[in-house]
């Protein structure tokens, strides 16, 4: 991420967070404003609800007339409706209908009702009495602007009893609760419309309500009138079926304005635009001295010192500016007064470098060449002579350029190959050494080595030649020695100081004869010549040799020989003798090191290794292996410190890793001083079709 835009970051959001903070209040506080609305008007709706079910409480105490009209012990039902119209005055209408629908008396008030008795057989009130045999009621009426509601009990002897109960005192008591300054309180009929009488036509003359509300109660938020957009609550009074509904404008519900939020938000976005402004504006005139200087530091990094900054004009930003110019001329300087000394020293080195008979190649890590000698350049051919050549182009052995390469590619640190080059005296053998070069703990490059090395090699081949000549030629005098030792041994009158000597030739002999065994078996597979007779065997079945040779003597030694052929998979594909001729060599080898006391262990054992590998171990509890030695212990004609006294020659080891590579396998060994050894080795499980698979390739392949 650029400075600038860090700095333009920082100063945004600096400024910016106490805007969102004060966005946030300002949510906060609607939402508090809507909750104390919505509480407020809750409250007002169920006092209004609580008015109305207090007026049907007194119209039902008004109604206890109906009971005298049952038993007429006090009178006549004139003079039972005349004491109930006393006693209530509420009450604008009394009559009473007898079964032909017709009125037999009549009590009203002369303002609202016609005092004459009517026929009312077809009455809606009347038949829905007679149908359900309860009490209807049906209201409100408006006689003379005044709300009255109708009421209809049924009596025993078939007549009805028919009460009008004005609701004008109720009218008069929710006309003066007001909601806010311009809210009101209406009453809802069934249908959801709004009752006459009630708000002074708000908050609009043809107010239609809005709409049939399904539950009890409830918080109205968005209602649309002309008047603009109302907030409200409303509670239902089950004894008339009415819902007392508050009204009052939302804006002066949650005391915002309309359109609040949506000027807020405007502000705040050219809030945060001109904000924005000052802050790329400001983060560049901060950034643009750094940039520049930034610029320059590269610059003068890859010794381009010829650089220099401009004014800066920003206080010390301009001194570091001019500082820094002067850095740059004393830089010049030192470098002008340096140069002759470096050409001279450079010389010097470069003489020493090109009187090394040895090739010298010096690379990068990046694959580019830095350095080639003359000798390296003589060996290398016209791809050394060319300017700035690449590495891969400068190596044309396939061996030596993956090794350098591998090098590049992290692999490891360094690496060791013999590659033949053809030079203009012939083809001829170069021991190569590469390995990655540094200073100060950092890496700095990869540094190429190569001897001639064409003579030792020859010497080495004429030295093995001729050993493996020799132990070739020893194998007939072996044999005939071993023979006349044996004639000597069937003579009955040899003497028991003789036999003793002639047993001692047989053992010496016998030891001869391994020794060679060892040697040719060792150049065949060094050479590629042994081949492998490779069937499908079980690891038990090696396991089973392994136990019939050296049971009787690890038993004679007192040691704890045990064999864990392991789970499956018990099979796999190899030359069953070769690998039993591993698995001797590594037990032999346990048996000389580890204690004779009792107390002595070896263990063999065989385990899966994934799905295609099988891997044996033989273990004991010895002395152990230094790392030194374990990194040598599989070099030929290696003896180490800790088994000279044991005997052998240092060829068993070998020969095991030789056998298990020609298996494509791997052997290692792991061991601590003092914790015994692990020698473990891993073969591929091949398939049965690859039995008797010739010609095992040698290390060099």
């Amino acid at each position: 991420m650029r400075l600038s835009t860090r700095f333009f970051l920082i100063l945004f959001l600096f400024a910016i967070t106490p805007l969102l903070a004060v966005d946030a209040w300002m949510i906060n506080s609607t939402e508090v404003a809507r909750a104390n609305a919505m509480r407020l008007h809750q409250q007002l709706a169920r006092m209004a609800a609580d008015l109305v079910e207090s007026a049907a409480a007194d119209m039902n105490r008004s109604l206890s007339f109906v009971e005298d009209l049952e038993r007429l012990s006090k009178g006549s039902a004139l003079e039972v409706l005349q004491r109930a119209a006393a006693e209530h005055p509420s009450l604008v209408l009394l009559s009473i209908v007898g079964p032909d629908g017709r009125e037999t008396t009549r009590l009203a008030d002369a303002a609202l009702f016609a005092q004459a008795l009517q026929d009312r057989s077809r009455d809606p009130l009347i038949l829905q009495t007679r149908r359900s045999g309860r009490a209807s009621l049906r209201g409100p009426v408006w006689r003379g602007g005044e709300p009255i509601m109708l009421v209809a009990h049924s009596l025993r002897d078939g007549r009805i009893a028919i009460a009008g109960y004005s609701l004008s005192a109720l009218w008069r008591r929710l006309s003066r609760v007001r909601v806010g300054a311009h809210g009101r309180l209406l009453l809802l009929g069934r249908d959801g419309r709004p009752l006459p009488g009630l708000g002074g036509g708000f908050p609009q003359a043809d107010w239609s309500g809005p709409g049939k509300l399904g539950s009890a109660s409830g918080w109205l938020e968005d209602v649309k009138t002309k008047a603009g957009t109302m907030a409200g609550a409303y509670v239902l009074a089950p004894s008339f079926g009415l819902r007392a509904l508050t009204l009052q404008p939302r804006a002066e519900a949650y005391a915002k304005p309309e359109g609040f939020f949506v000027k807020a938000l405007a502000i705040l976005a050219l809030v945060i635009l001109l904000v924005a402004l000052v802050a790329i504006y400001a983060s560049a005139r901060i950034t643009r001295p750094l940039q520049i200087l930034a610029v320059a530091a590269n610059r003068a990094a890859t010794n381009d010192l010829n650089v220099s900054v401009p004014r800066l004009g920003w206080g010390e930003l301009d001194d570091v500016g001019r500082a820094f110019n002067h850095m740059l001329k004393q830089l010049r300087q030192y470098q002008a007064l340096q140069v002759e000394q470096l050409l001279v020293e450079k010389a010097k080195v470069d003489g020493l470098v090109q009187g090394i008979p040895d090739g010298i190649v010096l690379a990068g890590f990046d694959g580019s060449v830095l350095y080639v000698n003359a000798v390296a350049r003589k060996l290398l051919g016209e791809s050394a002579r060319r300017d700035h050549p690449r590495l891969r182009e400068l190596l044309r052995e396939g061996r030596l350029r993956d090794a350098v390469l591998g090098l590049l590619a992290g692999k490891r640190r360094e690496g060791h190959l013999d590659a033949e080059l053809e030079t203009p005296e012939g083809q001829r053998t170069f021991a190569c050494r590469a390995a990655i070069i540094g200073a100060d703990g950092r890496d700095t490059g990869i540094l190429l080595l190569m001897r001639d090395a064409t003579a030792e090699k020859q010497l080495e081949r004429m030295k093995e030649e001729f050993f493996h000549c020799i132990v070739h030629d020893l194998r007939n005098p072996i044999s005939a020695i071993d023979g006349f030792a044996k004639l000597l041994l069937q003579r009955g009158d040899l003497p028991a100081q003789d036999r003793g000597y002639v047993d001692f030739m047989l053992r010496s002999t016998e030891k001869l004869r391994e020794l060679v065994k060892d040697i040719l078996d060792l150049a065949k597979l060094e050479s590629g010549t042994m081949t492998l007779a490779k069937d499908l065997v079980t690891v038990p079945r090696i396991f089973e040799t392994i136990r019939q040779v050296f049971a009787v003597q690890a038993q004679e030694k007192a040691i704890a020989l045990r064999l864990e052929p392991g789970p499956a998979p018990h099979e796999l594909t190899c030359d069953a003798k070769l690998i039993e001729r591993v698995l001797m060599n590594l037990v032999s080898n346990a048996l000389k090191f580890v204690p004779k006391d009792g107390s002595g262990t070896i263990a063999v054992e065989a385990k899966p290794a994934g799905a295609d590998s099988v891997e044996f171990c033989v273990s004991d509890n010895g002395p152990g292996l230094p790392a030194a030695d374990a990194a040598q212990v599989f070099d030929k004609f290696r003896q180490l410190s800790a088994g000279a006294a044991k005997g052998g020659y240092g060829l068993g080891l070998s020969i095991c890793r030789r056998i298990v590579e020609a298996h494509g396998g791997a052997i290692w060994v792991e061991s601590d001083v003092g914790a015994g050894a692990r020698f473990k080795f891993r073969l591929p499980r091949a398939s049965l079709a690859a039995k008797r698979a010739q010609a095992v390739t040698g290390p060099g392949a």
